[in-house]
C-alpha cells in the first residue's frame, strides 16, 4: 500500500475506521517523521523493527493494539511526541532512551511491573501520563522533581507511592500545572512538602489517604488553582473551610470520603468563593453546615440557609440524601441543576422553574 511513497514525511490517518493490522510497508518508510493513526480500530502487535529512524511524532492512541511495546518506540533519538494510550499493550516497559521526548502518554493500557528509572532522565518531558497501571514497585514521588519542565503529570495504580520523606526536603515543581494521583496507595500524604506555584489542577482521588489535608496544600501560594479533588475513605481530623477560601480562582472543589471527620467553618466569618461553580461534598459527616453550598450523602439537617442565593456563579447544586426540612424563597440566578431529592421537605418550595434547567425535588 505504501511501497511507492518512498519520500513520504508526514502521514495522518486518524479518525477513520481502519481495522486489522497496519501494513508492513508503512513501517518501511525511511523518510517518515510524523505518523498519526489514532482513533481507529487497528489490531495486533507492533513490529519489532522499523525503518523510520528519524521519526519525531508517533500517535497510535485509541486503537486495539496489543502485545508489548517494542523497544524501537522507546529508543528513537529524534522522537519528541509518543502517544500509545487507550490500547491493550501488556507487559513491562523497557528502558526509555528517547531523550528528546517532550510528551509521553501510556495511559489506559494493561502494563505492569516497575516504572523504569530511565523515565527520570527524560529532562525535556512536559507531559507524562502513566495511568492507570499496576505498578508493583515503590515509587518515590520526589524523583519526578528531576523533570523540571513537567507541566502535566498523571500517575495511578501504584501499590506504594511515597509522597513524604524523612528528610523534610522541599521539592520544586516550578512548571507543573496539572497533577493527577488517582487510585494509589499513598504513603506520607500529610507530611509531603513541595513547591507547586503554577498548579491549576490537583486530584487525589480513590486513593488511601490518611490524616488531615496536607500542610503543603495550604502552605503553597496556589493562586492559579482552579480544580481541587481530595477523595478517600481514610481521612481523619478536621477540615476548616477557610483553608479553601484562599484559592480565589477555584472553580471546582470535591471533598469526599471524610466519614470519620466533620467539615467545619468559622460561623462568624464570611468566606468568598467568587469563581466556584461546582462543589461536591459527598459521603462525609458534616457537623456544621459551612458557609457555602454542600452536596449529597452527608448528614445535613434543618433549613437550607439564605446565604446560598449570594452564590451568583453557582450553576449546579446537589443537596440530595440529607435531612433538610425547608428552603427559603430566593432567586436562582444562574443555577441550572438543582437536586433536593431524598430529604424531609415539608414546606412549600417557591422558586421560578424557568430559571432552572433541571430540578429534582
Amino acid at each position: 500500500m505504501f511501497d511507492r511513497l518512498t519520500n513520504l514525511q508526514s502521514l495522518r490517518l486518524s479518525y477513520n475506521n481502519f481495522q486489522r493490522k497496519l501494513p508492513s510497508s508503512l513501517f518501511a518508510l525511511t523518510q517518515l517523521s510524523s505518523l498519526d493513526c489514532s482513533k481507529n480500530e487497528i489490531e495486533g502487535p507492533l513490529p519489532d523493527k522499523v525503518a523510520f529512524l528519524n521519526l519525531t511524532q508517533l500517535s497510535l492512541q485509541g486503537n486495539l493494539l496489543n502485545g508489548t511495546i517494542p523497544q524501537w518506540a522507546l529508543s528513537l533519538k529524534s522522537l519528541r511526541y509518543l502517544d500509545l494510550s487507550n490500547n491493550r499493550f501488556t507487559g513491562h516497559i523497557n528502558e526509555i532512551t528517547s531523550n528528546s521526548l517532550e510528551y509521553l502518554d501510556l495511559c489506559n493500557n494493561e502494563l505492569q511491573g516497575n516504572i523504569p528509572e530511565s523515565i527520570f532522565d527524560l529532562v525535556n518531558l512536559s507531559n507524562l501520563c502513566l495511568s492507570p497501571h499496576n505498578w508493583s514497585d515503590t515509587v518515590h514521588f520526589s524523583l519526578f522533581s528531576k523533570l523540571q519542565k513537567l507541566s502535566h503529570l498523571s500517575l495511578s495504580g501504584c501499590n506504594s507511592l511515597v509522597l513524604g520523606s524523612e528528610t523534610s526536603v522541599n521539592y520544586t515543581f516550578s512548571n507543573l500545572q496539572a497533577l493527577q494521583l488517582r487510585s494509589n496507595n499513598i504513603i506520607g500524604y500529610s507530611t509531603f512538602s513541595g513547591n507547586f506555584s503554577e498548579l491549576e489542577f490537583l486530584e487525589l482521588s480513590n486513593s488511601k489517604l490518611e490524616g488531615k489535608v496536607p500542610k503543603w496544600i495550604h502552605d503553597n501560594n496556589l493562586v492559579n488553582l482552579t480544580e481541587l479533588c481530595l477523595s478517600s475513605d481514610n481521612h481523619g481530623g478536621f477540615v476548616n473551610f477557610s483553608l479553601f477560601s484562599k484559592f480565589q480562582n477555584l472553580s471546582s472543589l470535591t471533598l469526599s470520603g471524610y466519614e470519620s471527620i466533620s467539615l467545619k467553618s468559622d460561623v462568624n466569618a464570611n468566606y468568598t468563593f467568587s469563581n466556584l461553580y461546582m462543589l461536591r461534598l459527598f459521603s462525609n459527616t458534616i457537623l456544621d453546615f459551612p458557609k457555602f453550598s454542600g452536596k449529597f450523602h452527608n448528614k445535613l439537617q434543618g433549613k437550607v440557609p439564605k446565604w446560598i442565593h449570594d452564590l451568583n456563579s453557582l450553576y449546579l447544586m446537589n443537596l440530595s440524601t440529607n435531612q433538610l426540612t425547608s428552603i427559603d424563597h430566593f432567586s436562582w440566578h444562574g443555577l441550572q441543576y438543582l437536586d433536593l431529592s431524598s430529604n424531609l421537605m415539608t414546606d412549600e418550595i417557591s422558586f421560578h422553574p424557568l430559571q432552572c434547567f433541571y430540578s429534582s425535588i
